[in-house]
C-alpha cells in the first residue's frame, strides 16, 4: 500500500489550527459551563488547567488526559505537523463524545 504525501503550507496550517482551536473552545465552554470569548492560547490554557482541578472520577481523568495532550499539541507548540493535526482531530472527536450538546 502506497501512501501519498501531502504538504501543507502556512495559510492552510493556520486555518486548520484556528478550526481546531475553535472546536477546543466550544468543548471547554460546555465542559466548564461558561462562555469563552476568544481562541487565544493563553485563555484556552487557563480553562484546560482549571479542568485539571476536577480529577476525581474516571470520566474526569479521561477528559483531563485528552485535554492535556491537546494543550501540548495545540497551545504549547508554535507549528503543527500534519500528524499533530490528525492527533488533535482525533482527541477532539473523543472529547465531543462526552457531551450530547456537542454531537
Amino acid at each position: 500500500m502506497k501512501l501519498d504525501r501531502c504538504f501543507h503550507f502556512g495559510s492552510v496550517d493556520a486555518m486548520l489550527r484556528d478550526d481546531l482551536l475553535e472546536k477546543l473552545r466550544r468543548f471547554l465552554e460546555v465542559h466548564a459551563k461558561t462562555r469563552i470569548l476568544t481562541i487565544e492560547p493563553g485563555t484556552l490554557t487557563m480553562y484546560v488547567l482549571h479542568s485539571k482541578t476536577q480529577n476525581k472520577t474516571t470520566r474526569e481523568k479521561m477528559i483531563n488526559y485528552k485535554l492535556l495532550r491537546l494543550k501540548e499539541i495545540l497551545l504549547d507548540k508554535k507549528e503543527m505537523s500534519v500528524k499533530d493535526r490528525y492527533v488533535s482531530e482525533f482527541l477532539l472527536e473523543e472529547l465531543y463524545q462526552y457531551y450530547k450538546e456537542l454531537g
